[in-house]
């Protein structure tokens, strides 16, 4: 980012002279009847005339800016902080060691009327793409200006006291003489005002360093040091020689029963259920837990008994993830038709189905159903009823 730079004023002098048209020697009014003329038409010298200004251009962190061209723009106002500039102009100016000097109206003549005695103007100054600094310079004038400037605000010289004055309708001679002789020097004028100070100068380059001076005496012993921090950890060692086996210690005590493992294989105890409607009943349900994803295969066999066989009567049974339904592509059947006869029928059963299962406990039911059944109610036997989980890192199964 680009430092701003500021500019200090070093001088800035506007001398406005303004002259009084009559006078008087010895008493006597030399033009007693003059009429004051106006002050912008012989008062104040022609447009044109420049104002003189010298500045240093720092930047931010207060160094003079390095030698060269700097656009600068500056611009009179009738406010201190507001309004238009009534006056502006552009210069390229040369800074070295940070100083430039620049006469304001060279390219854009000042009007007169800026400075009628009766309004405060200030000065604004602007540094290349930089914003117009603050605050602006009030403009004043220099102290002989001051005096004309007085003069000029006198009473006219008709007020004067002008008994037995001599005017221009007095005058018969030719007002141009011959060239009288040159006059003798006048005495030497009073010292004029000092100057303002000039700007400090850049700071000169640091001097050789001195010799180096004789070594002083010995001092005394200090006092003994604090200990220092203790040293890293050497290198381990090499590993001795095995020990002799010592003596075999005490048993410990026996650890506490580790957590149960998932279950892989699941079995329920034989059991039997009596058909008592034609309804689906439920046989029997086991479950298991699987600890992953995996496939589950669920097998129930055993068989079915009548005391009292009637023809025409059949039973089904299934298993499934419900209690008390069918899924009618997983089931087995069984029954005859025949005439009704006394004595135990029995008629075995297999039934198998495989799960597709994520990781949980999971259930499944044996469900049951006859048909056309009008004498003894049934009894269906289960001799074996397991569920084994499977992962899936065991291959795919269909279901």
């Amino acid at each position: 980012m680009r430092a701003r730079t500021f500019v200090l004023a070093v001088s800035l002098v506007i001398a406005l002279a303004a002259a009084v048209g009559g006078g008087t020697a010895l008493g006597v009014a030399l033009i007693p009847d003059f009429q004051e003329p106006a002050v912008n038409s012989m008062l104040l010298p022609p447009p044109g005339k420049p104002i003189a200004f010298q500045g240093m251009l720092r930047d931010q962190a207060g160094r003079v800016v390095k030698d060269g061209a700097h656009q600068v723009e500056f611009a009179i106002y009738s406010d201190e902080t507001t309004g238009a500039p009534i006056w502006h102009e552009a210069q390229t100016v040369t800074a070295s060691i940070g100083l430039f000097s620049a006469l304001l109206g060279l390219n854009t003549p000042i009007p007169h009327n800026l400075f009628d005695g009766d309004s405060n103007t200030y000065l604004g100054v602007k540094v290349g793409s930089d914003p117009e600094m603050r605050p602006r310079w009030r403009l004043a004038y220099t102290p002989y200006a001051f005096f004309a400037m007085t003069a000029e605000l006198s009473e006219s010289t008709s007020k004067l006291d002008c008994a037995g004055c001599v005017g221009p309708s007095h005058l018969s001679f030719d007002p141009t003489g011959e060239k009288g002789d040159k006059g003798d020097i006048g005495p030497k004028g009073d010292p004029g005002i000092q100057g303002i100070q000039g700007i400090q100068g850049v700071k000169g380059e640091n001097g050789d360093p001195g010799i180096q001076g004789i070594q002083g005496v010995k001092g005394d012993t200090g006092n003994k040091g604090d200990p220092g921090n203790q040293g890293i950890q050497g290198v381990k060692g090499d590993t001795g020689a095995d020990g002799a086996n010592g003596a075999n210690g005490t048993d410990g005590a026996t650890g506490p029963p580790g957590p149960p493992g998932p279950a892989g294989i699941a079995f329920s105890n034989a059991f039997f259920i009596e058909f008592t409607n034609d309804n689906v009943h439920l046989v029997g349900q086991i479950s298991l837990n699987a600890p992953s994803a995996g496939y589950v295969v669920v097998q129930a066999d055993g068989m079915v008994v009548w005391n009292r066989y009637h023809g025409n009567a059949t039973f089904q049974i299934g298993i499934d993830e419900t209690s008390g339904t069918f899924d009618t592509n997983y089931v087995t059947a069984g029954g005859t038709d025949g005439p009704t006869t006394e004595g135990n029928h029995r008629f075995p059963y297999s039934v198998s189905r495989v799960f597709k299962v994520s990781a949980g406990n999971k259930s499944y039911f044996l469900n049951a159903v006859r048909f056309n059944a009008s004498g003894e109610d049934p009894f269906v036997v289960v001799s074996s009823f397991k569920a084994m989980y499977f992962p899936d890192a065991l291959g795919t199964a269909n279901e």
